[in-house]
């Protein structure tokens, strides 16, 4: 393997440096005599990207290829590159990885139907790539070698494009390859595709000791300069000029951090932003009684972290207690039963998701086996409308902890009715009131007394507050485009919804603002049962009408081709628009191109070709989201571009924040002239729903 590895790269330095010289490599020529040095006198290479449409060919009739990787050798350099239809792979400046979207095999029998874009770049002229075709196994099966220029002597339509690729030992008579020269594109050059997520940061946070972060930053390949800073944060320490460098953060914060990257012989540049939040702690715990009676239970509750989002988990110690919990998530807690009283030491530490711990100092935390008498109010329902005497049933919590078993509990209802007496068994107590006007706000206060059956009895009372009042439940919601409607009401509550409404977020046992998706339209009776402070409930009914649902998308594509023939000629109009959103901006792409048919070798495939007219135009409305629902503020859009004597027209544009289209709610033209023919098709976006119903 190695001995092949070595006559392999020894046989690449060779090809490159005799890069000018006409030789024969297997069926293929070199490039013309002089064009390398036209295009160095010139100074074209190294000045932008060159673009390239790369024609592949596959003769298997079966399933046999996987995938197509490109490399750029020599000083060759990938800009970027779009592969149109199919996914896209690899270090973008060195390398990129072809192959059908959906992981299927490589379309075979013929020319593959999809245009492969590379542009390319080099300080020196002409550019050197090499193809790999891989099997279903990744096996490399054959190799191809590509040289050809910026600005050599091409003749436009009628170039012989594949005397530029040259075979190697590694060789399929099947599979073949070639490059076409595409002038127009390099208008475009890469920046489409820069904008697209190839100038980001990457980063990632590791702890380097208590409250210390170690942020590793990874700029994108194909510079040379990079420069970073940090342009707002609670500290701003220096970092060093390097694509994969690092910085130390010890306080707790949002930092913005930016990045400036410049390549010296194509002038192209890379400045982007991005933020880093490093986590903040002040770790502590609360403690209380959990109401069991005869038992003395304490539950322990973590809290100190600034945002819970960052917190793996949480790790417990009690000195000299086997069996105490040791483990715990963050928003929960952990409860002990102490068997003998006294003060225990306990240890609370919060581990952080980047492996930092912060721990509490050692807490003393005092066990006593006293009784305490405890109630609250549980519910009764009582709604607005009622009016004169009415009896109201109220249920009580029994509350109390500690005591020795078994205990009595005397209750005082505060309304002149005789005392009632339970046990530990019976922690729900209900009790009718008589009220006098129950549209009137009616006050009593119930006591409760614990005696428990120790040696020497311990006995506590509690005096509960009660307010009976009607319980004015409101509640209101907002019908979003997509079919989301989202619930608020003035108290908390229980939410219960038909089910064919999709529950999208809120508590629905508790929580005043809920979620709901409804995926078709009609009317939907619900109920909600409001919680007032009081303890008092009201259900109340309300019905939801969907009267409208419409597609929102934000990111999707139409592409399309059309056939005809003219002056003895067959053309393929293709045309496409694509929508994206990005961080900060929604982007639409219009593209228009004519190719006609050629024939290689008894084979056809289709070449780019001069239109006397060709325009990509489009007109409609995306919407931009408010603060509940998205896809409701209307923006127009109509924009385009004509061309002549050109083989394609595109048209980008950028609207400033993230939109989204709606239905059919824009839609492009595309119109090519040629040969007496005057065809216009049309595209519509917003088929693919991002919120559809599951």
């Amino acid at each position: 393997m190695k001995k092949h590895v070595k006559h392999l790269l020894g046989w690449l330095a060779v090809w490159c440096t005799l890069m000018v010289l006409p030789v024969q490599y297997g069926n293929a020529q070199s490039a013309p005599a002089g064009s390398a040095k036209l295009a160095q006198e010139e100074g074209d290479e190294g000045k932008g990207c060159c673009a390239y449409t790369l024609q592949f060919i596959n003769l298997y009739e079966a399933k046999y290829i996987k995938k197509i990787r490109v490399t750029a050798m020599c000083d060759t350099r990938i800009c970027c590159a779009d592969p149109d239809e199919w996914a896209q792979a690899g270090n973008s400046s060195e390398f990129v990885e072809w192959f059908p979207a959906d992981s299927t095999a490589v379309p075979y029998g013929n020319a593959i139907d999809n245009e492969f874009l590379i542009y390319l770049s080099s300080t020196t002229s002409p550019y050197f790539l090499q193809v790999e075709w891989f099997d279903m196994d990744d096996n490399i099966v054959c190799r191809h070698n590509i040289e050809i220029s910026c600005d050599g002597p091409f003749k436009e339509e009628d170039e012989d494009w594949t005397q530029y690729t040259s075979k190697t030992p590694l060789n399929d008579d099947r599979l073949f390859v070639f490059a076409v020269r595409e002038d127009e594109e390099d208008e475009d050059a890469c920046e489409d595709f820069l904008k697209a997520g190839f100038c980001l940061i990457d980063y990632s946070i590791t702890c380097s000791g208590i409250d210390n972060y170690l942020v590793s930053l990874d700029a994108p390949d194909g510079f040379e300069l990079y420069q970073w800073a940090i342009v707002s944060g609670p500290e701003t320490p220096s970092i060093s000029s390097n694509q994969h460098t690092s910085v130390l953060l010890t306080l707790p914060g949002t930092y913005v951090i930016s990045m400036l990257a410049n390549h010296l012989d194509t002038g192209e540049s890379c400045a982007t932003e991005t933020e880093v939040v490093i986590p903040g702690f002040s770790p502590g715990f609360t403690t209380a009684r959990v109401p069991n009676p005869c038992s003395q239970t304490i539950r322990f509750t973590p809290n100190g972290a600034f945002d819970p989002s960052s917190v793996a988990g949480v790790t417990w110690q009690c000195v000299g207690v086997p069996g105490f919990p040791s483990y715990c998530s963050y928003g929960g807690s952990v409860d002990y039963t102490f068997t003998v009283e006294g003060t225990y030491i306990v240890t609370m530490t919060i581990m952080d998701n980047f492996g930092c711990a912060h721990s509490t100092d050692p807490i003393p935390v005092v066990v006593s086996f006293d009784c305490h008498a405890a109630a609250e109010v549980d519910k009764y329902y009582l709604c607005a409308g009622c009016e004169g005497q009415a009896n109201i049933q109220v249920l009580f919590n029994n509350t109390s902890t500690g005591g020795t078993c078994p205990l009595t509990f005397t209750w005082d209802f505060g309304d002149g009715t005789p005392t009632v007496t339970t046990n530990e068994t019976q922690l729900s107590v209900p009790h009718t009131y008589s009220v006098p006007n129950c549209a009137a706000t009616n006050n009593y206060s119930v006591t409760i007394t614990m005696t428990d059956s120790s040696p020497d009895p311990c006995t506590s009372t509690a005096v509960v507050p009660l307010v009976i009042a009607p319980c004015r439940p409101d509640v209101t919601w907002k019908v979003c485009p997509t079919g989301k409607v989202c619930f608020t009401a003035s108290v908390p509550g229980k939410w219960t919804f038909p089910s064919t409404l999709q529950h999208v977020s809120g508590n629905l046992d508790e929580d005043t603002e809920v979620c709901m998706k409804a995926c078709t339209e009609g009317s939907f009776p619900f109920t909600f049962e409001g919680f007032c402070n009081t303890g008092g409930r009201c259900i109340i009914s309300r019905t939801l009408i969907v009267d409208e649902l419409v597609c929102c998308a934000k990111n999707d594509a139409q592409r399309e081709h059309y056939e005809f023939s003219g002056g003895g000629t067959d053309y393929r109009m293709k045309y496409k628009m694509v929508q994206r959103n990005f961080l900060i901006y929604h982007r639409i792409r219009l593209k228009t191109k004519l190719k006609k048919h050629k024939n290689l070798w008894g084979i056809g495939y289709w070449k780019g070709t001069k239109a006397d007219q060709i325009e990509a135009h489009c007109v409609g409305t995306v919407y931009k989201s408010d603060s509940e629902c998205t896809c409701v503020l209307p923006h127009d859009v109509n924009d385009g571009v004509v061309k002549y004597n050109k083989k394609k027209a595109k048209k980008n544009i950028a609207i400033g924040e993230p939109y989204r289209s709606r239905l059919n709610s824009i839609m492009s033209t595309h119109r090519v002239i040629k040969a007496g023919q005057d065809i216009i098709k049309y595209l519509y976006l917003g088929v693919d729903c991002d919120e559809s119903c599951q």
